[in-house]
């Protein structure tokens, strides 16, 4: 039981160092004079992909997310089935692209595209490339550049080229969450009128106090002549 379990531990400490190690030197396009955008966050998550060209071991699709210029992904084939991708633990919308394309195969650029998915089955385009490198460097994709109403946030991104062999040496994805609440605003409760006071009970007239008092008088002469009569007897 304890050999298991230390080598189960064992384990995970080496896919935790493997997956720090992936991400040690993301994302890269800082390191070209790049700064960070100011709005969104570098989305890192779950990577997946198909085979490499030639099942290297070299060119598979992590290399697509490892700050690493000089390595690439480089899929078996042209179409929409050879990608590289990246799963994130909720959706995101994102803020900006940067794709650094394979150096020496600047013209497999021509056909990039990144698509959202949020089940990993169905995908919509939301960035597609048809035009050639002007210089070889991160090209910087805004929103603006997107396709028309395409960017609503998903869980899965990824890369495919359906023009030409789609190499990329980097992948950057920068985005917030899809689902942030809008706060509530907060009625200001409307002030109450005070309650009014309860009117005050009507003081007796003058003259019923005044009978009151006369009648509450003889009654009690009548009590005191009552009382005299009886001790004489």
């Amino acid at each position: 039981m304890k050999k298991n379990f230390a080598t189960l531990i064992s384990l995970v400490l080496i896919a935790i160092l493997a997956s720090i190690s992936v991400f040690a030197a993301y994302p890269a396009s800082v390191e070209w004079d790049h700064p960070l955008p100011t709005n969104g966050k570098l989305l890192i998550g779950e990577m997946s992909g198909t085979p490499a060209w030639g099942e290297s071991v070299d060119n598979t699709f992590d290399k697509a997310w490892d700050g690493d210029e000089d390595t690439f992904f480089d899929p078996e084939a042209v179409g929409e089935e050879y990608y590289t991708c990246m799963k994130l633990d909720q959706a995101y919308i994102l803020t900006e692209i940067r794709i650094l394309p394979r150096s020496g195969q600047e013209g497999r650029w021509v056909g990039a595209t990144v698509q959202g998915s949020n089940d990993g089955e169905n995908w919509t385009d939301i960035f597609l490339n048809m035009d050639t490198l002007d210089g070889y460097d991160y090209q910087i994709i805004t929103p603006d550049l997107f396709e028309s109403e395409s960017n609503t946030g998903y869980i899965y991104y990824r890369y495919v080229n359906n023009t030409s062999h789609g190499d990329v040496a980097e992948v950057e994805l920068y985005g917030n969450p899809s689902n942030t609440a809008v706060p509530t605003p907060v009625e200001t409760p409307k002030e109450e009128a005070p309650a009014e006071a309860p009117a005050p009970a009507p003081a007796p007239a003058t003259g019923d106090f005044t009978l009151i008092v006369v009648c509450a008088a003889l009654a009690a002469l009548v009590a005191t002549v009552t009382l005299r009569k009886k001790a004489v007897k």
